[in-house]
């Protein structure tokens, strides 16, 4: 249940950051509001390392922190490049399918679930996908078919669905805040050098405080699916991919909006599949 109810919290407090961190990318580009926003996550993690992290991780921890950084870092670019190139309303509802990839995975290396937790996941995957889909803005046809655009988002889906999974078991060998480090670090490294070379890193008081909120809930969020996958990696998985949909809500109470009848479905199907992985995890 500790899956369950990680995955659920992790959910909406990455739909917070996703919210705040992409007011910060409309202010300020994206990868300068991404270099600020892990920048923030970093120095809220550092302390923490510094006050009880733990023993320092080595040998083939440190390679697996590695490579999650760098899946973290390659995940953000591609899914960048594809939102450039292509339509919001093609690019998010494939990214957001990444809870099913890192299931996949976790269902290859033997983590096989019964059926109703199975037919559970699934269900929320959909659900998820159809939702986002149905919440984009429509966009003009030059864009939404855009197969390069469409590709990238693919590739995106399954960089950070491998991240995720890769973020989970590094949770089961380190301390929270080791296994959330190396997805900070790499990108603020790649990404904010280069850029305050530039001189592309100014940001405003107003700016600065959303990037806050964005990075202290993104590492929340993470912690809470690190802690999640130490029980059940691909449930917490799946159940965290509802952040986009999470997003979407927060959206529309903002701005007034309300969902349509077929969304509606797509929320239902959503409460049922959750119900479903709830009660199989009891």
């Amino acid at each position: 249940m500790i899956s369950v109810v990680a995955g659920l919290c992790a959910a909406v407090v990455f739909a917070i950051s996703t919210v705040a961190a992409s007011e910060v990318a409309r202010r300020v580009g994206p990868f300068a509001g991404s270099a600020w926003v892990m920048f923030v996550g970093l120095v809220v993690v550092v302390p923490v390392l510094l006050i009880g992290g733990g023993p320092a991780p080595r040998g083939g921890t440190l390679l697996m922190m590695l490579l999650v950084g760098l899946a973290m870092l390659a995940g953000l670019l591609i899914v960048y490049a594809a939102l450039r190139d292509g339509a919001v309303s093609m690019v998010v509802p494939i990214v957001s399918a990444e809870g099913t990839v890192t299931a996949a995975i976790a269902w290859a290396a033997g983590e096989v679930p019964s059926p109703a937790k199975l037919f559970g996941m699934l269900l929320v995957s959909a659900s998820v996908v159809t939702l986002v889909a149905l919440a984009s803005p429509a966009h003009d046809g030059r864009r939404t078919r855009d197969r390069r655009a469409a590709l990238m988002a693919a590739a995106g889906c399954i960089v950070c669905g491998a991240m995720f999974f890769g973020q989970g078991h590094l949770g089961g060998e380190v301390s929270l805040a080791w296994a959330v480090l190396p997805g900070r670090a790499v990108p603020v490294i790649a990404l904010a050098g280069p850029l305050a070379a530039t001189g592309r890193l100014r940001i405003d008081r107003s700016t600065l405080v959303l990037a806050v909120v964005a990075g202290v809930a993104d590492v929340l969020a993470m912690a809470l699916l690190v802690l999640g996958s130490r029980q059940d990696v691909a449930v917490t998985a799946v159940l965290v991919s509802q952040y986009a949909v999470v997003a979407i809500l927060i959206a529309a109470w903002l701005f007034g909006e309300k969902l349509k009848k077929s969304q509606m479905w797509a929320v239902a199907g959503l409460a049922v599949g959750v119900a479903l992985i709830a009660i199989s995890s009891g």
